[in-house]
């Protein structure tokens, strides 16, 4: 009888030691668990706040650039208007025509030499974001590229 206690009390002893180490290795897995999905969210994190560094750059070269497009074809308006007026002081029709081609050809010039640059620093602009997003290895839904096509032209 004396050995078939013993014998309960270490077949009891060995599972709940059993039991114990279970629910600490199940524990501990848990915790593993979470810290990895924690680690995953820190880098998941740094690759939107790079991308967010890589947008800022972009935008604010496209504001420079279409800030610089805009005064280009506002000045080439004013000096069309100042040049039309002086054509238009005109005594002759052949004076007034050639004056008239002058304005208008430093016009064309001027918006498309503006239009050609515009298109210059978006390009250029929307190039170095998609090299650099691409380094900060963020999956692609973290990207406003697909946003691209509104783009102003710069016709």
């Amino acid at each position: 009888m004396y050995k078939k206690v013993i014998a309960s009390i270490s077949l009891t002893a060995f599972l709940m030691g059993g039991t114990v180490f279970a629910q600490t290795a199940g524990t501990s897995t848990i915790t593993a668990s979470k810290a990895t999905a924690a680690s995953k969210e820190a880098a998941m994190s740094a690759r939107i706040v790079c991308v967010g560094s890589a947008v800022a750059v972009r935008e604010a070269a496209l504001s420079s650039g279409v800030s610089s497009l805009q005064q280009a074809i506002s000045g080439a308006y004013s000096a069309r208007g100042v040049s039309l007026q002086g054509a238009y002081k005109a005594t002759t029709s052949k004076d007034l025509s050639v004056g008239v081609k002058s304005a208008w050809s430093s016009f064309n010039t001027t918006t498309k030499t503006a239009r050609a640059s515009w298109k210059t620093t978006q390009a250029s602009s929307w190039s170095t974001y998609k090299s650099a997003a691409l380094a900060c290895k963020a999956p692609a839904g973290v990207s406003d590229s697909v946003h691209a096509v509104n783009e102003v032209t710069g016709q």
